[in-house]
């Protein structure tokens, strides 16, 4: 486990706490009147949620874990001859809530390095879709592409899949009249499209 990983364990406990003591104490409290202009006003004012990661004053713009742009870019480590800091560096503040060392940084690098291996099944999914899709697009679908080899779920859902199959059959194949028999148009073994409703 990375040092990032055992500072974010040791101080989820006291993070949590605190969450629970103020929807215990505060859970009634009304934090905001809204006007339909402030709607169609880029929601600028609306106090709407919490936050410990990052603030977006409306006049004096972003602060992340309290610190303005200027003050963020001069606090985290930087490259030796870099302008700007290390992206690492700016992960491990946001996820821990401090400024790291270069040397917490690097282990962050090392640690995302080890996990850049893109499946071949990722790829083939990419390259299976319309050239003209958009670049966030294909990033959504590369993410939920690799659901499947997700820790979190084996440790945490296993077999959560088995539960949604059927009803993603029913949504994915249609039923025939309002009952729940999928109704499968035959296609071919071989064919490249997928069955459709009927």
């Amino acid at each position: 486990m990375t040092q990032m990983k055992d500072k974010i364990a040791a101080i989820l406990p006291q993070w949590r706490e605190r969450v629970t003591k103020l929807v215990k104490e505060y859970g009634d409290t009304e934090v905001n009147t809204v006007k339909i202009s402030q709607f169609y006003g880029g929601m600028r004012g609306i106090k709407c949620l919490t936050t410990d990661i990052s603030y977006l004053d409306p006049f004096e713009g972003i602060r992340f874990r309290g610190y303005t742009i200027p003050e963020t870019l001069a606090k985290l480590p930087k490259a030796k001859g870099a302008e700007m800091p290390y992206v690492e560096g700016h992960l491990y503040l946001l996820l821990t809530g401090e400024i790291p060392t270069e040397a917490q940084v690097q282990e962050v690098i090392k640690d995302l390095q080890n996990r850049g291996k893109i499946p071949g099944y990722v790829w083939d999914t990419l390259r299976a879709l319309p050239p003209e899709t958009h670049p966030m697009t294909m990033f959504s679908i590369a993410i939920m592409a690799l659901q499947k080899d997700s820790l979190f779920v084996k440790k945490n859902m296993p077999y959560s899949h088995l539960r949604t199959a059927p009803v993603s059959a029913e949504l994915y194949l249609g039923t025939k009249g309002g009952d729940s028999t999928p109704s499968v148009r035959s296609t071919s073994v071989n064919s490249s499209a997928p069955p459709r409703r009927t």
